[in-house]
């Protein structure tokens, strides 16, 4: 792109072409994902720094406003890059809800044994007939998707013995709640 001549069509195209590209990236991984049988490499980790590093990996429109409200002391044993395509997952679902702009509130806490990891958007929500299908592999209401990003989704949370939750109402938002158990040292 940078030995390209400064051709204002030229660089239009190119912009197409990686956005094309990253979409396919997208499409590829989750198809890894969803394949993929092998357990995750439980290792001591720091929740809150994934959650940071999604964050980075995702393009958030200026019109999106972040809102974190993420708990110190959160000991978790989980496999960090896969729960880092959970997070990136979630935080795109989320700013593909709110086209026209919004909020999204990433909270963590410790709740009851588990870490809790919620994602709240002020999106479009979530039709009620549509709920229980959203994390069935191939489900999709998004022209662009193939539905395997919260599929995937879930598999990487129950490998994790973990439950992932949602609650939704259509023009209001999407919360999704994710729990981990909490890690005690033997």
């Amino acid at each position: 792109k940078s030995k390209l001549p400064e051709n204002p069509t030229l660089q239009k195209h190119m912009a197409i072409m990686e956005r094309e590209i990253a979409s396919s990236n997208k499409i590829i991984s989750d198809l890894l994902g969803f394949a993929q049988t092998r357990l995750p490499e439980m290792v001591p980790c720091d929740i809150n720094k994934v959650i940071e590093e999604s964050l980075d990996a995702v393009k958030v429109p200026e019109n999106i406003n972040i809102i974190k409200e993420l708990s110190p002391d959160l000991p978790a044993r989980a496999d960090s890059d896969r729960l880092r395509q959970v997070f990136v997952n979630l935080s795109l679902n989320a700013v593909q809800a709110m086209r026209d702009g919004g909020r999204l509130k990433i909270a963590t806490r410790k709740k009851d044994g588990f870490i809790e990891v919620e994602f709240t958007d002020t999106g479009c929500g979530i039709p009620q007939e549509n709920k229980e299908k959203i994390c069935d592999p191939f489900f999709t209401t998004k022209a662009q998707g193939i539905g395997l990003g919260l599929a995937v989704t879930r598999r990487i949370i129950e490998s994790h013995n973990g439950i992932i939750e949602v609650t939704s109402e259509v023009n209001k938002g999407a919360t999704f709640l994710v729990k981990l158990p909490i890690w005690k040292e033997a």
